[in-house]
């Protein structure tokens, strides 16, 4: 691979990372060699204002797509446009030993207009990498939370929306235990989850899914027939009606295959498109518990989280304790882009 870099002042400190997040130094200008894949490029500011001008990618000049890299701060803030280090922390952009696919993956993700703006108020940017689990994992799980996309850009509050992350302050002071007891009390349907439930080798499947309704179908369930922190919870997150509730509950060192929620009935199926789903892990410690979303990777479940089923997903719990997970299906109050940008 040939990375040349230009600016107004010689660089010092530079690397890249894959995907594993380990380090590769390497010099400019000058070819080396590197597995193919993803890397993030990261150039670190050493006490001099420095405006990173042009990267070229094996003869590649990457022109606009410069503006998909973004400065960070000492305080984590990411700024973009942001191709200038003005203070401590770093500039960083991803890209790939085949220029072609980055090319693809950029011109797929981001309207031309949108080239030069900050792309964080439009798009969510997401970077799929690989989870390596214990042998004794099965196969299917294990090959589908290794298997590693890398980074892409999202437009939000569309059908290809992958999630939607809710504030960490929106559900801070929800009582969880007690809305696990309103659960448990709605919730009176078992599903079989022997299907999907996938134990560690020599271990056999302990958890299950209780739900409100058999199907998440037509008609709704009005909010004021929820008892009250269930209710609370979904007028905060913003459902008008709900069609279905479930207390999903996951052992240690359990597992649930990848698949793609089915919703055949017309009329229900305008109602769960795009990021529809909504998550929140209601364990006392919510470390090890894992939730896969196709290509966008690992979505975060402690503060909520919208996800879209349209895409393929799985679960994996390698913690010591089990994971309860609250699961809704309604009706949001929001007005989904059905436009997309290819």
């Amino acid at each position: 691979m040939l990375i040349d870099i230009l600016s107004n002042k010689p660089l010092q400190t530079f690397y890249l990372k894959d995907l594993l997040d380990n380090r590769i130094d390497f010099d400019i200008n000058k070819e080396f060699d590197i597995s193919s894949g993803w890397y993030n490029l990261i150039i670190e500011y050493t006490g001099r204002k420095t405006s990173i001008d042009s990267i070229i990618i094996n003869g590649n000049e990457i022109g606009n797509f410069i503006y998909t890299g973004f400065f960070t701060d000492k305080q984590g803030k990411k700024v973009q446009p942001g191709t200038v280090l003005y203070d401590e922390g770093f500039f960083s952009i991803w890209v790939h030993t085949e220029y072609g696919v980055m090319l693809q993956m950029l011109l797929e993700s981001v309207t031309n207009e949108d080239w030069g703006s900050n792309l964080f108020d439009k798009y969510l940017f997401t970077v799929d990498k690989p989870l390596m689990l214990d042998e004794d994992y099965p196969g299917t799980i294990k090959s589908y939370f290794t298997t590693s996309n890398g980074p892409k850009w999202w437009l939000k509050n569309s059908v290809t929306t992958p999630y939607e992350v809710c504030d960490p302050e929106l559900l801070a002071n929800i009582d969880q235990q007690g809305l696990i007891l309103e659960l448990e009390e709605v919730c009176t349907i078992r599903k079989d989850s022997e299907k999907w439930a996938l134990p560690k080798l020599g271990k056999s499947i302990k958890g299950g899914r209780l739900c409100m309704q058999r199907n998440s179908y037509l008609p709704f369930v009005e909010l004021s027939e929820l008892p009250p922190i269930l209710k609370d919870v979904c007028t905060r997150v913003g459902f008008k009606r709900i069609l279905n509730v479930t207390l999903q509950t996951q052992y240690p060192e359990e597992s649930f295959a990848p698949h793609v929620d089915s919703h055949t009935e017309a009329e229900t199926k305008m109602h769960v498109q795009g990021p529809c789903s909504f998550l929140l892990d209601l364990s006392e410690n919510k470390e090890n518990h894992y939730f896969k979303v196709g290509s966008s990777g690992l979505i975060p479940l402690e503060h909520g989280v919208f996800f879209n089923e349209n895409y393929s997903h799985a679960t994996v719990n390698t913690s010591n304790c089990k994971r309860p997970l609250l699961i809704i299906h309604g009706e949001r109050d929001n007005n989904l882009n059905y436009y997309l940008n290819i």
